[in-house]
């Protein structure tokens, strides 16, 4: 069952829309990713030909970007033109046949450092299986079946020319692929990293310094914040806050592939989330 939720994200100021738990986790990932500056969610793939996605962006440099194609070429192109959705009004008596503006999952705007920015559209399912077959718990007939499997390849492919023809690569992701871990981590510490804190910056970074010897020493975080708490008198929330955020930011490197527990050992990062994950974000593999 999709779960809708919406994600205010500091970076861009807006809350951002998922319609699953499955997109919430990935969207939670590309937000994490300091090279990620814009999420364009359930984005309109056109049924004509729109200009790029960064087009007049401030971040895209004035290069020369190429249009998305529009569904109906894309269809085309793959000869599988019977498969795009459509629907029939009367106009004047007349009926015609209008193609249906199919939307996308997440377009991620990516800028590494020193580099040009890109996006990266990503198509998202709870399961791998699900690209191949729509409704796919549904008990059904040979001929539903193959039906459904000819319409969900046409839908994928499709979606792959459309944002191919302007450079986009289309990268599809199952749910089952995260690990629970880190979408557990991830969400927990996305619902403190836009908390305002107000403690002097100086008592802020040997806070974090603490914190990342405890880590070398096996301490818990708890332990740590509350050596701090003469300081803050009152303002235990906001210590913690600094701590959340600094694994957030980057800034304590935490493993996230363990549950972070404020009350049990601090477990040094064995393994970089988006070096795991950095295929994800590639603009070509």
């Amino acid at each position: 069952m999709s779960r809708a939720s919406t994600l205010n994200w500091k970076r861009t100021n807006r809350d951002i829309h998922v319609l699953a738990s499955s997109e919430r986790n990935f969207a939670l990932l590309a937000m994490y990713n300091p090279d990620t500056f814009d999420i364009h969610e359930q984005k309109l793939l056109s049924p004509q030909s729109r200009p790029h996605p960064m087009f007049n962006h401030p971040v895209h440099g004035g290069r020369l970007l190429p249009n998305l194609l529009g569904t109906i070429e894309a269809y085309d192109q793959l000869g599988l033109l019977k498969f795009i959705p459509k629907f029939t009004i009367e106009v004047n008596g007349e009926r015609q046949v209008v193609p249906i503006a199919q939307t996308g999952d997440l377009l991620i705007f990516v800028k590494p450092e020193n580099e040009d920015a890109f996006c990266v559209n990503w198509s998202i399912k709870l399961s791998a299986d699900d690209f191949s077959e729509r409704n796919r718990g549904k008990l059904k007939t040979n001929k539903q079946k193959d039906a459904d499997l000819r319409k969900s390849d046409a839908r994928h492919e499709s979606e792959k020319v459309y944002y191919s023809h302007a450079g986009i690569r289309t990268v599809q992701l199952a749910s089952d692929w995260l690990d629970p871990n880190v979408c557990s981590n991830l969400s927990m510490l996305f619902s403190w990293h836009s908390r305002p804190v107000s403690l002097d910056c100086n008592l802020q970074s040997d806070l974090i310094d603490a914190l990342r010897q405890g880590l070398s020493s096996g301490a818990t975080a708890l332990e740590i914040i509350s050596r701090f708490v003469p300081y803050a008198p009152k303002q235990r929330d906001q210590l913690s806050c600094v701590y959340h955020q600094a694994i957030w930011s980057r800034l304590l490197a935490v493993d996230l592939f363990s549950p972070i527990l404020i009350d049990r050992p601090m477990h040094r990062e064995k393994k970089c989330v988006l070096e795991h994950y950095s295929d994800f974000f590639k603009e070509i593999v």
